[in-house]
């Protein structure tokens, strides 16, 4: 009788030593994807600090490709840079953009600061959120 306790315990350790080692694996994919989830990725901008914008002459947006470099429109002018992710961080640097007049520059001027100031970002399936240092929302966008 207590040979078959012991292998019924044997089968137990080593089911309960496989699920425990499987869920640390899955923690480690989740871990990899969020990382990875702005690479390769296109957003339409739908708001700056809480504020839902109008379109002006372009639809604003951003992408991120999968060599950490960042592209898209203010509203009229073109942009470009590199980003940085790791967990919820997020870096956007050495922006750069085309430099046309535009009827309204109100947008592109809020919308490029932001760009230099953004900390942290959230995926909440089709919408991208950016957060300051302060942890407070600056900008959100729909996936496109």
């Amino acid at each position: 009788m207590s040979k078959k306790y012991n292998i019924i315990f044997l089968i137990f350790t080593m089911f309960l030593a496989f699920n425990l080692s499987s869920c640390s694996s899955t923690k480690d994919v989740q871990k990899l994807s969020y990382d990875q989830s702005l690479k390769d990725t296109k957003w339409q901008l739908e708001s700056l600090n809480e504020k839902a914008i109008k379109k002006i002459e372009r639809v604003a947006s951003i992408n991120f490709d999968k060599e950490n470099k960042v592209y898209g429109n203010l509203g009229c002018n073109n942009f470009f840079g590199k980003f940085e992710s790791k967990n919820d961080l997020l870096k956007i640097s050495q922006i750069g953009s085309t430099m046309m007049m535009c009827q309204d520059m109100s947008i592109e001027s809020l919308y490029s600061k932001i760009l230099e100031n953004v900390k942290k970002y959230k995926v909440e399936k089709e919408i991208l959120i950016f957060f300051d240092k302060d942890n407070k929302e600056i900008a959100k966008f729909k996936r496109v």
